[in-house]
């Protein structure tokens, strides 16, 4: 008799995206850390946050992502580090949507490791937003927590080989959508 087990809380699944979105958030953050002074343009650019605000946001948010991100390495953190990456991936689309919705251009926020460049609300937001879904369904997922097996040598490569072939995915995803919009510039000058 087989035992059903989710394959979705498998740590062959579960440490993957764990450890790919643990690099995303603590990369984005070092990115915002880097040129505080080019975040805050960018947080300014929503035309949502007062100056005031913007000014603590331009140290909490990438805090709060490094945190998050380095929550998620571990096994004994990764489920509230989860919960927190919801939180921030939810408010980071809801800024995105607010954004399109209103037809204000949009910056590159730090998440996609790229110049920083120019990003027209129109187009490329909603990629953004798609993007953003995606990951809080990843996040989402964390928060089930993960089966305990032991993990073989098989277990391990595995893992490893996952998590490479999701950075390259997100690379590739992020390229398709600079690329989508840099083309749409093209096309509509």
């Amino acid at each position: 008799m087989f035992l059903h087990i989710n394959p979705l809380v498998d740590p062959l699944v579960v440490y993957p995206s764990s450890f790919g979105l643990g690099l995303l958030l603590c990369g984005a953050a070092v990115h915002k850390l880097r040129d505080a002074g080019r975040f805050a343009v960018v947080l300014a650019g929503y035309q949502i946050f007062p100056r005031w605000l913007i000014a603590q946001l331009v140290w909490a948010v990438p805090a709060l992502e490094l945190l998050t991100g380095l929550g998620l390495f571990f096994s004994g953190t990764s489920q509230i580090a989860a919960m927190m990456s919801t939180t921030l991936l939810l408010g980071y689309g809801a800024l995105l949507l607010i954004s399109l919705k209103r037809g204000t251009p949009v910056e590159d926020c730090g998440c996609s490791f790229g110049p920083a460049n120019h990003q027209s609300g129109s187009g490329l937001s909603g990629a953004l937003i798609w993007r953003n879904l995606v990951l809080i369904l990843i996040s989402l997922n964390l928060e089930r927590g993960m089966v305990q097996r032991d993990l073989g040598l098989f277990d391990v490569t595995a893992i490893f080989l996952f998590t490479v072939i999701g950075a390259v995915f997100y690379t590739l995803a992020n390229t398709l959508i600079s690329t989508q919009q840099s083309t749409r510039g093209l096309f509509h000058d």
